[in-house]
C-alpha cells in the first residue's frame, strides 16, 4: 500500500510516501517563471535508507506541454515522466 498526497505545495505537485519502510519516495515538481516560454518539471527519487536525492529535470517549450487554448497535454507529460523514471532507475543500477 502506498499513500499519495495530491495537493500542490509550492512547486511540489506530488510526493509519494510508501508504506514499505525500505521503498523510496518519488517527488514531482513543476516550474514556469512568469513570462517564460519554457515549462519544466523535475522528478526526484528520495532514497529511504540514506535520504539521498536523485533528480532528473525536463524543460521544454510551453507549446509542447499546452495547447493554444491552455489544455494540458497529459500524454506528453506521462511519456516524459516514464522516461525520467527510467533514467533514474538506470542510474541507480549503475551506482549499485
Amino acid at each position: 500500500m502506498q499513500f499519495i498526497s495530491s495537493y500542490l505545495e509550492g512547486t511540489r505537485v506530488i510526493r509519494t510516501k510508501p508504506s514499505d519502510k525500505h521503498a523510496n519516495s518519488v517527488e514531482i515538481r513543476t516550474d514556469m517563471p512568469a513570462y517564460s516560454e519554457r515549462y519544466s518539471f523535475e522528478v526526484t527519487v528520495i532514497e529511504r535508507s540514506s535520504s539521498k536525492r536523485h533528480t532528473v529535470e525536463i524543460t521544454k517549450p510551453v507549446t509542447e506541454w499546452f495547447s493554444a487554448d491552455g489544455s494540458f497535454f497529459e500524454l506528453a507529460f506521462v511519456t516524459e515522466l516514464k522516461r525520467a523514471l527510467e533514467r533514474l532507475e538506470n542510474s541507480a543500477k549503475k551506482r549499485n
